[in-house]
């Protein structure tokens, strides 16, 4: 687990059915807000909304955002990647999220692992 928790800057654990998701891990220091726990689509949104442009959004939204991962599901795909880019008070971050899909062993669900990881960090133009 250190090794994959070194590599990704936060990891969540979802239930795409039941729109819901926990984060299991958020590096210090990540200027993503999460809530520990919640409702999928609201992260979704909160996220789509941070976009740094149109194209980031409409990205995030057509392969990241939960009807997107249910029909990749449908489609037989078990993992999805996409980067994008995301406006923090520091300045534009791009980030990778890999999205690993799988069906519940014991229910009607699909249950999903996302990992993020930074391809790039901001400059910070106003250091404290």
């Amino acid at each position: 687990m250190k090794a994959i928790r070194d590599e990704y800057d936060m990891i969540i654990f979802g239930n795409l059915y039941k729109n819901s998701y926990y984060l299991m891990h958020q590096r210090d220091g990540v200027k993503f807000k999460a809530a520990t726990a919640g409702v999928i689509d609201d992260m979704s949104e909160a996220t789509i909304a941070m976009s740094a442009d149109y194209d980031s959004g409409k990205k995030y939204r057509d392969t990241l955002s939960r009807p997107a991962l249910i029909k990749a599901f449908n489609e037989g795909k078990t993992r999805v990647e996409c980067e994008v880019k995301i406006k923090t008070e520091l300045g534009v971050h791009e980030f990778i999220t890999v999205v690993h899909l799988m069906k519940h062993p014991y229910r009607d669900d699909i249950l999903m692992i996302g990992m993020s990881r930074t391809v790039k960090n901001p400059v910070d133009t106003n250091p404290a």
